[in-house]
């Protein structure tokens, strides 16, 4: 555990370095403003549209803040030449991975909290960080997994948006609720915009949506094993 600690303290000493805590600081309120600027101009009411829009924000911060972070704290390690020093220590792979994990989740967490109150103030706020922490799970362990294959972070943008642009799909059709496409199960940010929706539209409690959180959080569970197990293969593959 206190080896945990050791990445854990080190890692957050290069999110507040690197910048990664601005982009959380900075994604929110710019978001935020920029759409109530929008919705002003349109002559809408924030009020009624922002409870629509929910759904839409936390898709998009799982997408682009849980797909980068866990994924730059990994390609920072190996553009410094710092990884293949800490596997030569008593820290183990698994250490490494819980590590950089729980300060990726709490980053998303905290963003989504941010966009939350920024939009919609308090309203269902533990039930919408369940759905969306567990629909974060999935997307770390997709950027984890996509980062194994990139040398840089220029590299690894330009591959991960082929990723992001089928994630972001459910998040842009919930606003075309005429467009039911079965197909659309098969993308995992769609059990995140309807269980999310669920909750703050229709008033469901965590109990009416354990289906799909259930789902979000096998797909990520799945996902992390694969991720894992592709790590530990590329290491012990010959240089």
């Amino acid at each position: 555990m206190s080896r945990f600690w050791v990445i854990f303290r080190k890692d957050l000493r290069v999110a507040r370095s690197e910048g990664l805590f601005l982009l959380i600081v900075l994604w929110a309120p710019l978001a935020s403003g920029v759409t109530r600027w929008v919705v002003s101009a349109l002559g809408r009411d924030m009020a009624t549209l922002g409870l629509q829009m929910i759904p839409m924000w936390l898709a998009m911060n799982s997408i682009l803040i849980g797909i980068m972070v866990l994924a730059m704290l990994f390609i920072m390690e190996k553009e410094a030449g710092t990884m293949a020093a800490l596997r030569l220590t008593p820290i183990t792979l698994i250490e490494i991975i819980a590590a950089k994990l729980t300060i990726s989740l709490f980053i998303s967490v905290a963003s989504a909290i941010a966009l939350i109150l920024l939009n919609v103030g308090a309203i269902k706020i533990p039930e919408l960080i369940v759905i969306s922490t567990a629909g974060m799970l999935f997307m770390l362990a997709a950027g984890l997994l996509v980062a194994q294959f990139a040398t840089s972070m220029m590299q690894f943008m330009t591959s991960v948006r082929l990723l992001m642009l089928p994630l972001a799909l459910p998040m842009i059709l919930h606003f075309f609720p005429h467009v039911e496409a079965e197909w659309l199960k098969l993308i995992p940010t769609y059990f995140l915009v309807r269980a999310s929706h669920e909750v703050v539209v229709m008033n469901a409690s965590l109990a009416d949506v354990a289906g799909d959180i259930g789902i979000m959080l096998l797909q990520g569970l799945i996902l992390l094993a694969i991720a894992i197990f592709t790590i530990a293969k590329l290491e012990k593959r010959p240089s």
